[in-house]
């Protein structure tokens, strides 16, 4: 799989990019990246929530394929377990190893960083305690 780093607005990548949204499992979108894709996506958000309803996220590296009616394909990746929870690296990890084999044949993984580099810092070191 190849990953492509660029810099930009992340909800502006290109049609049939994959966005992987970072998310707790009880549901709750209530801080960082997850919270600016439930403004922007409200139907990305009610999948999340129906996916954490159902159990189909228990544990940091599950993830979750939400395919929108619009250009991007969203990936609910757990990084927790509950949103007050520091995240888990060893479950991340896990996740990413499985992100890495479960390629589509028609979908890139896009991933854009649009950080000022004063807040670069803030945001890896942000709610999760990554």
């Amino acid at each position: 799989m190849e990953i492509i780093m660029k810099k930009g607005d992340f909800f502006q990548s290109p049609p049939g990019s994959a966005l992987v949204i970072p998310v707790n499992t009880v549901g709750v979108a209530g801080a960082g990246l997850a919270q600016q894709a439930a403004h922007k996506f409200p139907g990305w958000q009610a999948a999340y929530r129906a996916a954490c309803e159902r159990g189909d996220l228990t544990q940091a590296g599950d993830m979750v394929v939400h395919y929108g009616r619009g250009e991007h394909v969203f990936i609910s990746f757990a990084t927790k377990r509950h949103w007050r929870d520091r995240s888990d690296l060893a479950g991340i990890r896990r996740g990413a190893e499985t992100l890495m084999h479960r390629r589509s044949s028609d979908r890139r993984l896009c991933i854009f960083t649009a950080i000022p580099r004063n807040l670069a810092s803030e945001v890896l070191h942000g709610k999760g305690g990554i």
